[in-house]
């Protein structure tokens, strides 16, 4: 397994709970490997000594994913492939086809990079499959949200648009105020105005990014989003 140290394991980690509380550090890891990287290390390294413990072979998949992702947004490409291989034969193995499909969206980001955006869209259209299987709505939009920029970047600009429509859609019918859905949703609606403006059609990039003031506003009012937007 990748990474060093010990760390105490919370002692309200049991048998029986296991599974729901490493999911739940594993969001949390998931939303600061970008921004905290010594808070997700040690959410990483709490999620590794919960499933050694209690032998939870899906715990390592998602320990090994966040380090890739850990890894990747540190720049080391190598060390990222790595651990996302890893991932991969643990959620094969016991068929976990949501965090699969996650795998392989952080692998189509890691070939975007790379300037590889064949490989970028298959590996996206690979978890977009899984996800539609699954029938993981926020996923799907996120995945469709990568798409897009992968589209955008190509030159593919209508296709690209198209993408994030079909993204805001999905997420407009989950119907929640959960902050996460609406952060995404103001997120896209920025991507769109800024495509929009791109094209000189100003009137949809004003619409579009007066939808993405409006939800970013209602979460927070001084965050970094409604300043940008």
């Amino acid at each position: 397994m990748s990474g060093e140290g010990v760390v105490k394991l919370d002692e309200s980690i049991t048998a029986e709970n296991v599974a729901a509380k490493v999911q739940a550090m594993f969001s949390q890891g998931q939303s600061l490997v970008n921004i905290d990287a010594n808070l997700a290390l040690n959410y990483i390294k709490q999620i590794t000594a919960a499933s050694q413990k209690f032998k939870y072979e899906i715990g390592f998949g998602k320990a090994e994913l966040l380090y890739s992702a850990y890894h990747w947004f540190h720049g080391d490409i190598e060390k990222s492939l790595e651990a996302n291989s890893t991932a991969q034969s643990i959620f094969k193995k016991h068929e976990d086809l949501l965090h699969l499909s996650i795998s392989d969206r952080l692998l189509g980001m890691i070939y975007g990079e790379l300037g590889d955006f064949d490989k970028c869209l298959e590996l996206y259209y690979n978890a977009l499959q899984l996800q539609e299987t699954v029938n993981d709505k926020k996923q799907t939009a996120t995945t469709l949200n990568n798409i897009a920029s992968a589209q955008m970047k190509m030159g593919v600009a209508d296709q690209g648009l198209l993408s994030y429509q079909k993204a805001l859609e999905i997420l407009d019918s989950i119907n929640t105020e959960d902050p996460q859905i609406v952060t995404a949703k103001a997120m896209i609606c920025t991507n769109m105005g800024q495509a929009y403006n791109s094209n000189s059609d100003f009137e949809k990039s004003l619409h579009y990014h007066q939808l993405s003031l409006r939800w970013s506003q209602s979460i927070d009012k001084s965050s970094r989003l409604v300043a940008q937007t």
